[in-house]
C-alpha cells in the first residue's frame, strides 16, 4: 500500500507510537521529523529549495486532528509544554487500541518495524512486575492490597487528584493491552474491582 493511501493523521499517530509515545510525552519536532522520514512527500515543504525540511505545521494539524473527540481522542496534547518550541504529545488508551487494530496495515505501508516500540513497553512492564503491590497480588490475591499499595504502585501522593490517578491507571492498562501481558492485565483488573471508587470514573 503506498503512503498516499494513508492519511496524515494516521501517519502522525503511528510516528508518535514508534517514538515511544505509549510510555512518554514526545516533542512535536521529533514527531515531525519521523513523519518526514517515513512519508516525505506528505510532510515536506512546498518549494523545491526547502523540500529538505519537514513541515511542522502539517504535522501539528495532523496531531491536532487525532486529539479530537470525533477521531476517538487517539492522542493527548500536553498544553503545559509551550515554552521553547512547541508541545508534547502521548498516545491515549483508545489510541493504543487504534494502533493494535491498524498496526500491520500502516507499518507495511511505511516500512516501519514496530518491535522497538513494543520492547520499550515491555521494559516498563517488567518494572511493574517487580513492584511490591504486584508481588503482594501474586502471593496473596487482591484482598491483600491496600489503598497505600495502590498509591505507591501508581506513584501517587496525597495531592494527586482522582482524575490524575485514573489517568495513570489507564496508561498502565494501555501498556499491558499493547503487548498482551495477561499477568499485568489480571493485576490491573483486580485493582479496578477492589478500588472502584478510585479507579472508575
Amino acid at each position: 500500500m503506498p503512503t498516499s493511501e494513508i492519511t496524515k493523521m494516521e501517519i502522525a499517530v503511528f510516528a508518535l507510537y514508534h517514538l515511544g509515545g505509549v510510555d512518554r510525552k514526545v516533542h512535536l519536532e521529533r514527531i515531525a521529523y519521523k513523519c518526514y522520514e517515513v512519508a516525505r512527500a506528505q510532510f515536506e515543504w512546498e518549494l523545491d529549495e526547502f523540500k529538505k525540511f519537514p513541515d511542522l505545521k502539517a504535522v501539528y494539524y495532523a496531531l491536532d486532528e487525532a486529539c479530537k473527540k470525533r477521531r476517538g481522542e487517539l492522542i493527548k496534547r500536553d498544553d503545559g509544554t509551550r515554552g521553547k518550541g512547541g508541545k508534547k504529545f502521548r498516545i491515549t488508551s483508545s489510541g493504543v487500541e487504534w494502533v493494535k487494530a491498524n498496526e500491520k496495515r500502516i507499518a507495511a505501508a511505511l516500512r516501519l518495524e514496530t518491535d522497538a516500540a513494543r520492547q520499550e513497553v515491555k521494559v516498563v512492564l517488567r518494572r511493574i512486575k517487580g513492584d511490591a503491590a504486584f508481588q503482594k497480588f501474586r502471593q496473596d490475591g487482591a484482598e491483600a492490597l491496600s489503598v497505600y499499595d495502590l498509591a505507591d504502585f501508581l506513584g501517587a501522593s496525597f495531592e494527586t487528584s482522582g482524575t490524575a490517578l485514573r489517568a495513570k491507571f489507564r496508561e498502565m492498562n494501555a501498556r499491558a493491552e499493547l503487548v498482551d501481558d495477561t499477568d499485568i492485565t489480571a493485576f490491573l483488573r483486580a485493582c479496578e474491582s477492589k478500588f472502584p471508587n478510585l479507579l472508575r470514573p
